[in-house]
């Protein structure tokens, strides 16, 4: 029986974690390593970590100062001694077969990584997300190159070959693969370091595995993250953007190309939402009228804004790109309001 280690980053999580850590502390599948890091909470997440430690010695507790996700993930896989690593989220959990089933696909088929389907979990209601085809995939370039695009904008391809496939909580990695090839969070991101970590995974894989099983519940707490204020969102913008183009800079294909200009769009999006035009930015309307047409004159967002169609854009994207395309930064402005509320 191969041994798992579970992952699990936390950081002022005391609302949530024993939920998570019971899911995993009670799986079918017993031989699993538990790695909780403790990011330098200043809540009871310390003395429920150590609580959990001492009653089942499969529990490593980890404490460090806070740096980030990234960099608690990180230790976690340094720290792993499984043949598989899967990562959960300290306020999600999991089914208490996941790691049974997980390990059946990955030993049937000999796979790198294992990608596994959830449940949105949002105000005591829960969501299936869409389904996919099971399939095992042999990553030619092709094959990689459409994986990739749904990497990089969900449900790219519209028939939903691979859907939202970002996180790296919804996978199994063969602990091995992500060692010899390097493959670790970047911790100069702090937002779409899982898309960064996938697509890094995806260049180097030869056997991949998606199975349709809904194993995971990623719960969003609290404030949306589409609505809260973040002065620093600019910022993480131009750090995410620098690896994605340093990671494609020599890539040609077409495809690519428009799910980058796509992820740059949603970047250019949430920064409106979260800083620029969010109701807690203090500044005045004249202030954030022209951050946005300073933003919008920068080289990925103009890229995004020369989208030749936009239907992969919801219809409430759709007119805020119309929006911006006429300059209209009032209404938009209005719109953004709105939608904070």
């Amino acid at each position: 029986m191969e041994k798992v280690s579970i992952i699990i980053p936390t950081y002022n999580s005391e609302k949530y974690l024993k939920r998570c850590i019971n899911s995993i502390c009670n799986q079918t599948y017993k031989n699993i390593e538990i790695i909780i890091i403790d990011d330098g909470s200043t809540d009871d997440t310390f003395n429920i970590c150590e609580e959990y430690a001492k009653r089942d010695d499969r529990i490593k507790f980890i404490h460090k100062k806070n740096e980030g996700v990234s960099v608690a993930r990180n230790r976690g896989i340094k720290s792993a001694n499984g043949k598989y690593i899967m990562f959960v989220d300290s306020d999600d959990w999991i089914e208490n077969n996941a790691v049974e089933i997980c390990i059946k696909y990955m030993e049937d088929y000999n796979a790198q990584i294992g990608q596994f389907n959830y449940y949105f979990s949002h105000n005591d209601k829960e969501i299936k997300r869409e389904s996919f085809i099971t399939d095992i995939i042999l990553a030619g370039e092709k094959e990689k190159n459409e994986i990739e695009c749904d990497i990089l904008f969900p449900y790219f391809n519209k028939k939903v070959k691979y859907g939202k496939i970002r996180g790296c909580w919804s996978k199994i990695f063969l602990t091995k693969f992500l060692i010899d090839n390097n493959i670790k969070f970047q911790e100069n991101l702090s937002i779409q370091e899982d898309t960064v970590l996938f697509l890094q995974a995806i260049n180097k894989v030869n056997t991949i595995i998606f199975f349709n099983e809904y194993l995971y519940h990623y719960f969003q707490n609290g404030e949306s993250v589409t609505k809260k204020y973040d002065d620093n969102k600019l910022t993480k913008n131009e750090a995410t953007i620098k690896v994605i183009n340093k990671l494609f800079e020599k890539n040609k294909n077409k495809k690519l190309k428009k799910a980058i200009q796509l992820l740059y769009w949603e970047l250019l999006l949430s920064a409106i939402l979260t800083q620029i035009y969010n109701e807690k930015n203090i500044s005045k309307y004249k202030d954030k009228k022209n951050l946005l047409k300073k933003v919008l004159k920068k080289q990925a967002y103009k890229n995004a804004m020369k989208l030749n169609t936009i239907k992969f854009l919801n219809f409430k994207q759709k007119i805020i790109f119309l929006l911006l395309k006429l300059k209209c930064y009032y209404i938009v402005y209005i719109l953004t309001k709105i939608k904070n509320k």
